[in-house]
Parts: C-alpha cells; sequence; structure tokens
C-alpha cells in the first residue's frame, strides 16, 4: 500500500485488542483512499470526455474502477 497499489486486500480482524483497532484503521483509510482517488480521477477524466467524440467513450485508469467495498467472502 505504501506504494500506491490501493488493491490490496483488506485485514481480516477478529479480536478487539489494541492491535486490531489498528488493523481496523488501516482497512478503513484503504477504503477511504479508493474512494478519494476514484472520485478524483473521475473528475480528473471529465474534461476529457467533453472534448472527446461521442463514439469511443474514455475508459478510467483501474484506480478509479475499484470498488470503494471490499468483496464478500
Amino acid at each position: 500500500m505504501t506504494s500506491g497499489d490501493l488493491t490490496v486486500d483488506l485485514l481480516s480482524v477478529k479480536s478487539k485488542d489494541e492491535i486490531a483497532i489498528l488493523a481496523r484503521s488501516c482497512n478503513d483509510m484503504v477504503l477511504n483512499l479508493r474512494k478519494t482517488v476514484g472520485s478524483w480521477l473521475r473528475r480528473k477524466a471529465s474534461p476529457l470526455r467533453r472534448n472527446k467524440s461521442r463514439s469511443a467513450p474514455r475508459r478510467l485508469p483501474a484506480a478509479a474502477q475499484v470498488s470503494p467495498m471490499p468483496p464478500k467472502r
């Protein structure tokens, strides 16, 4: 995650100690960063879409397509 890879798996937390609180906070941080980066990339791509022809829609970078919610297991 420190290198900018927000596709990391979220931590599985079962305990209730201080380390578990820290792990949950890390999970929240990853989810919020995914949401923020995706929103920023969509806004940044928006003016480009207006200038391009409507025949070929522009795809957003992969980071913008990351779901802010973790997959259900």
